[in-house]
């Protein structure tokens, strides 16, 4: 039960639940200890967002708190789909100034989600704010993420940002960040009007890979999209904006 202090016997496994997965776990349990209950449940380890930032699975400095309690402080989301369209894996990127992280909203039993499950009463949106975000930090599919256990690990969510008077006066195509990359990436672009956006990434050869937005209505503002690269090879890479009568090309470098 919650509060008791344990005692596991059983083999620690860091390979493959998956082709995708590769998580540090307990396995073969072959006996369980309840040495005292009803103990004080551990604090949260407050980090920065840029302590776990986008790095890959290995790098001991992010490792080390895989699966442990875990808070960030003062949290601006800043892509509510860290995988960008068409896809949507339930994962939002946030930030406290020191760098982006992942935060996966499907799992837990909340009612936090980024339009992955709909079913859910509060749809969390680019731009929103929390003065807290807590939860376990696990890895999946190449990323780790915060994953919120229950409602009471979102605290202070601010929706109310009063953008008036605050809209782009011209289209933009910017830099991505970080540049180079590995795999993640994002792009920003701003939007004085609302557009039809077309966003495709090609290979040095003008070859298509990937298309991140394709023909979709875009309302006026400044937007950002999240690209990972995590099935491509080293290379320099073309990412072409197209939104109404504006075309913009920029050259970005994946460094695996």
């Amino acid at each position: 039960a919650k509060g008791d202090d344990v005692s596991i016997t059983g083999y620690i496994w860091d390979g493959p639940i998956s082709p995708t997965f590769n998580v540090t776990r307990i396995d073969s349990v072959s006996g369980l200890t309840i040495n005292s209950q009803n103990n004080p449940l551990p604090d949260f380890k407050v980090l920065s967002t840029g302590d776990i930032g986008l790095a890959g699975n290995g790098d001991p400095t992010k490792e080390q708190w895989e699966s442990v309690l875990i808070k960030y402080l003062n949290v601006t989301v800043t892509d509510e789909n860290a995988d960008g369209p068409p896809s949507n894996f339930g994962e939002m990127l946030v930030d406290d100034n020191s760098g982006e992280t992942r935060v996966e909203l499907e799992d837990g039993f909340h009612s936090y989600h980024n339009l992955s499950d709909p079913t859910r009463a509060n749809y969390i949106q680019t731009g929103n704010a929390f003065d807290e975000l807590g939860g376990l930090l696990y890895y999946s599919f190449g990323n780790y993420k915060l994953v919120p256990r229950n409602d009471n690990d979102f605290v202070g969510w601010v929706t109310d940002v009063n953008e008036e008077n605050q809209l782009p006066e011209e289209f933009g195509l910017f830099q991505n960040h970080p540049n180079p990359f590995n795999p993640s990436t994002i792009i920003n672009y701003n939007l004085p009007v609302q557009a039809n956006v077309t966003l495709k990434i090609f290979n040095i050869l003008g070859q298509e890979v990937k298309t991140l937005l394709n023909n979709e209505i875009v309302p006026a503002g400044e937007h950002q999209v999240s690209f990972n690269a995590s099935g491509l090879p080293t290379g320099i890479y073309i990412y072409n904006l197209q939104a109404n009568d504006f075309v913009q090309s920029k050259k970005m470098i994946l460094l695996k």
